[in-house]
């Protein structure tokens, strides 16, 4: 059961990173921090 969780838990929180990444490019500010760094 545990096991299980945290598997459902991990895919998750991957779709949820892919999620921010995009709106994140989609919405210009990476190319605003890569000039700051």
């Amino acid at each position: 059961m545990l096991m299980d969780s945290d598997i459902l838990f991990g895919s998750l929180g991957f779709r949820v990173w892919n999620l921010m990444l995009v709106i994140w490019d989609f919405s210009g500010l990476q190319q605003n921090y890569l000039l700051k760094i």
